[in-house]
């Protein structure tokens, strides 16, 4: 298998890359210097590899070629190579961590939308059917029978805070509180 089809630049994931991808670009990089002149290659080829697994495939390919324009003629160190794959990968980490953050808001905005319409769905809430109760109590207590009022007398007797919203009175919708105009335009 050759170096270029086993490193491929066409996936630019977050995913850092293998121990073996890491291997193949550090073989590459050392192979690139024709006097390989270095204290201690085993400890340089494994740190590097070290280094490299903290990033992407593609982050390492590009950081390599950068390390190789930037020191023509001697290995870059571990930390050239560790800052160009840094200076590399900032602007895709920042992008996936603003993705993933906004994934999650979307989530739980969707999740609290379900909430809603679940409770929409199961009627009134506690706290108005209470407030119902009580307004049945003091038309019952003060004489008063539902059947003998007309709907916009109770819409106009009923504060708005006890009213839901599908119990608007007819005309208060378009602004006017006393109910549609009769025909001369006055309420």
């Amino acid at each position: 298998m050759s170096l270029e089809r086993s490193v491929s630049t066409r996936s630019q994931t977050v995913e850092p890359m293998d121990r073996r991808a890491a291997a193949l670009l550090t073989t590459r990089l050392m192979g690139s210097y024709p006097s390989l002149s270095m204290h201690d290659p085993e400890t340089y080829s494994a740190e590097l590899i070290a280094a490299l697994t903290r990033y992407p495939v593609w982050v390492g390919e590009r950081a390599i070629l950068e390390a190789r324009r930037g020191s023509p003629k001697f290995v870059p160190s571990v930390a050239e190579v560790e800052g160009a794959c840094e200076a590399i990968f900032a602007p895709a980490r920042h992008s996936h961590d603003y993705a993933t953050e906004w994934n999650t808001r979307a989530a739980l905005q969707l999740a609290e939308r379900h909430e809603r319409e679940a409770a929409y769905a199961a009627g009134p809430p506690p706290e108005v059917r209470r407030l119902q109760a009580q307004r049945v109590i003091r038309e019952v207590a003060a004489g008063m029978s539902m059947s003998n009022l007309t709907n916009s007398q109770v819409s106009r007797e009923t504060p708005a805070r006890e009213r839901f919203p599908w119990e608007e009175p007819e005309g208060e919708a378009a602004g006017e509180p006393g109910g549609a105009p009769d025909a001369s335009g006055v309420g």
